[in-house]
């Protein structure tokens, strides 16, 4: 969604739906060989203010603005030693990331 301040100036929201995820092989001396994978389902809404400078031929613009991010659904899956867990992780992990963003372009 684009919201017109003013002839250069926009507003841009534009919600998101991702999903993200690690996986990671470790080995551990009393525990031996491992893999740890991460799961998640993510919204992420960045608001961004553009604005467009006007110089001639070239239209350059510089954007910025916040993202921020709701984790809505999370697991967690450790598999090694001959044993396995696969369970929820929306209790150990942060459910909101904020980020600043930049662009010139």
């Amino acid at each position: 969604m684009v919201i017109n301040l003013n002839e250069n100036v926009t507003l841009h929201f534009e919600p998101m739906y991702l999903q993200k995820g690690a996986k990671q092989n470790f080995t551990d001396p009393s525990f031996g060989n491992a893999e740890f994978r991460f799961k998640g389902d993510i919204v992420e809404v960045p608001v961004f203010l553009k604005l467009d400078i006007n110089a001639g031929s070239i239209h350059p613009y510089l954007m910025a603005g916040p993202t921020v991010g709701f984790i809505v659904n999370s697991t967690l899956e450790i598999a090694g030693a001959g044993s396995e867990f696969k369970g929820d992780a929306d209790d150990i992990i942060k459910t909101l990331d904020w980020v600043s963003d930049l662009a010139v372009a």
